[in-house]
């Protein structure tokens, strides 16, 4: 079992955000129209069909998000804050399709970004009743670039004054 780290406790900050609006509830719905189905603190029926998702708690979907995203995709070994926005895209999608991703991103965020905005645009162009979730979708990766830019600046050596 690895280490929580700074890193994570970051990026889980992002996702909270965005997956349950660090509601202390965990956001609870159950969307017929959501193809992730029953979800709770961001953790979807259709990618964890064992668990009671309506009695989840926050430590057991913490548990999850540290195990079976962060920790199995090593991203403690990527660039910093290149692995936030990895991170979000695992939950956001399936591995092989971050897999793809990444490759054809070649590590640079704006790239890996915007490959993800085609992503979403090629979905709902695949399946129009997605059309619901574009504004969201697009909204979080907004916000995700200027985390990621946010994070970047406070991770900079800082240049001593000659002052």
């Amino acid at each position: 079992m690895g280490q929580i780290t700074n890193n994570f406790i970051k990026a889980m900050k992002f996702v909270s955000k965005w997956e349950w609006m660090d509601r202390p509830d965990g956001a609870y719905t159950n969307d017929p129209k959501d193809p992730g189905g029953e979800t709770k603190f961001g953790i979807s029926k259709a990618s964890h069909p064992q668990l009671d998702i309506q009695h989840l708690t926050l430590a057991e979907a913490m548990d999850i998000y540290h195990k079976q995203y962060w920790l199995q995709y090593g991203l403690d070994a990527l660039a910093f804050p290149f692995s936030v926005a990895v991170f979000d895209s695992y939950v956001q999608h399936r591995p092989s399709v971050v897999a793809k991703l990444l490759k054809d991103a070649d590590g640079d965020l704006r790239q890996f970004l915007e490959l993800r905005r085609i992503f979403y645009l090629n979905l709902i162009g695949h399946n129009s009743s997605l059309l619901r979730f574009k504004n969201g979708w697009l909204n979080r990766l907004n916000d995700l670039s200027k985390y990621c830019s946010i994070l970047a600046q406070e991770t900079e050596p800082q240049v001593p004054s000659d002052h």
